[in-house]
């Protein structure tokens, strides 16, 4: 997870720049300010998003060093069933449906590491503009197995994906939503942001840890 770690801690480092910039113009409540205050729901979503495309990346990395006997009951699951929707098989020939099942079926008997192909998964990823609460929750509980005190994840991520995409699909204005926003709260957001981010890297650091 390593690269997890690094791309969290890259991103901390615009954040705090810009948050630097916002406290310097704290008194001042003209519209640029109010702008920039808006702003923040952009970079802090850009650091959600971004961090957690890059924990499932690492993770497919992780179980890719791994056979599927090694795997728990819910992961082999989610092994056939990521596998088997690269055929698409509502539209996709039953010869190639069977391929890819044979192709399965073979890591299997074979005791071959499970394979991943992490440009392929990216590109499939269903991210973007999508992560919150709901998202994180099912993604580490519900397909990975990773049990966890979802209070660690604060009620502000999903906040901070809807006000993010209002901005950024033009259902609300900068202006507008940067009138209603005090220094504080956004502190409150950025400091929960990061705190989440980082829990998550260590439950899931953690669980590998545990599974080797």
């Amino acid at each position: 997870m390593q690269e997890s770690i690094s791309l969290l801690d890259e991103r901390k480092l615009e954040i705090d720049i810009f948050f630097t910039m916002l406290q310097k113009d704290v008194i001042s409540e003209n519209d640029e300010v109010k702008i920039l205050r808006a702003t923040s729901f952009l970079l802090l979503y850009n650091i959600i998003e971004a961090t957690i495309t890059r924990i499932i990346l690492d993770y497919h990395n992780y179980l890719s060093s791994r056979s599927f006997a090694e795997l728990t009951e819910q992961l082999k699951s989610y092994y056939i069933d990521l596998k088997l929707s690269e055929c698409k098989p509502r539209t996709t020939h039953y010869e190639k449906y069977i391929n890819k099942s044979k192709e399965i079926v073979e890591y299997i008997v074979c005791e071959n590491a499970i394979n991943f192909d992490l440009g392929q998964l990216e590109g499939r990823l269903p991210i973007s503009g999508n992560v919150d609460n709901q998202y994180i929750v099912k993604l580490l509980k519900d397909n990975w197995g990773i049990a966890f005190n979802t209070s660690i994840i604060p009620s502000c991520i999903t906040e901070i994906k809807n006000k993010r995409n209002a901005l950024s699909h033009g259902r609300e204005s900068f202006l507008e939503v940067g009138r209603n926003l005090s220094m504080d709260e956004l502190l409150e957001n950025k400091v929960k942001t990061i705190a989440c981010l980082s829990d998550l890297l260590e439950v899931i650091c953690n669980h590998i840890s545990n599974s080797q």
